[in-house]
């Protein structure tokens, strides 16, 4: 291994231990109360040192979300096979959707803090551009598994994939994020479950996309 091939290594190694002591700070404290002051200490570099790497908080921070988006892929590629229709693809990605917030809390996180800032970013912005690649490609799943339920006549014809992928990622995140805030005040005041508040929503939606022909195979009542 050439001296430039080494040095190339442990600048990785050492940019992933910052992203590491960074996740662990970040989670512990919100994104808003952690410190660059904070990660250098947790990772035993001097500030000037960090730097180097992430020139500041927000950029840290798009590192950490890049990684919670590829998390989040993995565990939908992991859950996905050839054998489900669009129509199974897309409950299958809910599942695993509300598997993500709950077994990787910090990532879910990281998610929901993701700002409109990143349409102002510049070029050399490496880390951000690198978590909106891998933001699309989240939604990308989702998207095409919608056009597959067109293709195979598992979804309706008339929906239209980016704009309803958009929207099943907005409503469940809300649920999930309704769940997290106020399922203490939902229960006692109204009776429901988490359980029975996203299986409620998975069959209006299921309703609202699923062609007639799907619908009526899986005994959904049709009026």
């Amino acid at each position: 291994m050439g001296v430039a091939e080494r040095r190339a290594r442990e600048k990785a190694e050492r940019k992933e231990k910052i992203v590491n002591a960074a996740e662990k700070i970040f989670f512990a404290k919100g994104v808003e109360n952690a410190s660059m002051d904070q990660v250098a200490a947790e990772v035993e570099l001097s500030k000037g040192t960090l730097y180097l790497y992430f020139k500041n908080k927000s950029e840290l921070y798009r590192a950490i979300l890049r990684r919670s988006f590829n998390v989040l892929n993995q565990i939908f590629a992991d859950k996905i096979h050839d054998g489900l229709n669009g129509f199974d693809r897309i409950k299958t990605i809910g599942d695993a959707y509300i598997e993500f917030s709950e077994k990787h809390r910090g990532y879910f996180e990281a998610i929901l803090y993701y700002e409109n800032d990143l349409l102002e970013l510049k070029p050399d912005e490496k880390e951000s551009l690198k978590s909106i690649i891998a933001g699309n490609a989240v939604l990308n799943v989702l998207v095409e598994s919608i056009q597959l339920g067109i293709d195979d006549g598992s979804i309706r014809k008339d929906v239209n994939p980016t704009r309803t992928a958009l929207l099943l990622w907005s409503e469940l995140t809300g649920i999930m994020l309704m769940i997290k805030k106020k399922i203490l005040i939902i229960q006692h005041y109204f009776n429901i479950t988490p359980e029975d508040f996203i299986k409620n929503f998975i069959d209006n939606q299921s309703r609202a996309l699923g062609s007639h022909d799907e619908l009526k195979k899986r005994g959904f009542d049709l009026g």
